[in-house]
């Protein structure tokens, strides 16, 4: 994913996947920069310095907010660990928010991790986005197993978070939402998997 941030230079987003001991993937952002219009890039950094985990990022995840700060949804699932291997992906997602506030040069988690509104939501929250709305305000979205997107705003630039919520007007299948903010009027464009009836009959009947 690439971004253009506001001192000029591009912001190259991406996963690297590796393996590890014990037959585990661990995926995890990186990100680079170029300030010769994609000439040269610098070196890359590991936003997140975890230990090996799957951390999800979509496409065109990365935002910057009009006080300059970088913000970056992550979909972390963990690893289930059996007599000390890890034997499976948890499928169950949870979000932790990566803030920049010196252009990317380091980074450091928000101070509060969401989780889903419910544990009867399989898939827990996965593949999270983000945009700052008019007001200042940021509003968050996850996609879940839920019939619909949930959402969750912050007051504070992405350090903390309110108590996650069903977004009714975005009913969907298991698939992730995009949006953006027209740069002038602020108006708001969504684009999403629209709920089919026949979709959850066909996931009962195992289809």
């Amino acid at each position: 994913s690439l971004l253009r941030l506001q001192d000029g230079r591009i912001a190259l987003l991406h996963l690297r996947k590796s393996a590890f001991e014990d037959e585990g993937v661990d995926c995890r952002p990186w990100i680079r920069f170029s300030s010769d219009e994609a000439q040269t890039w610098s070196q890359p950094i590991d936003i997140t310095k975890l230990p090996p985990s799957y951390l999800v990022v979509n496409n065109d995840r990365l935002i910057q907010l009009k006080n300059g700060r970088l913000v970056l949804p992550v979909g972390l699932h963990r690893y289930q660990n059996a007599d000390g291997k890890k034997v499976g992906l948890d499928m169950r997602g949870i979000v932790i928010f990566f803030l920049s506030d010196d252009g990317g040069a380091t980074w450091r988690e928000s101070k509060e991790i969401i989780f889903p509104l419910s544990h009867k939501i399989t898939t827990g929250y996965q593949e999270p986005g983000a945009i700052e709305l008019a007001d200042g305000r940021i509003f968050a979205w996850f996609r879940t197993s839920d019939g619909a997107q949930h959402g969750s705003y912050s007051e504070d630039f992405g350090d903390t978070w309110s108590h996650p919520f069903r977004v009714h007007h975005f009913p969907s299948m298991h698939s992730p939402l995009s949006m953006k903010a027209h740069p002038e009027t602020h108006e708001l464009f969504a684009v999403w998997a629209d709920l089919d009836p026949r979709w959850n009959v066909k996931q009962q009947e195992g289809s």
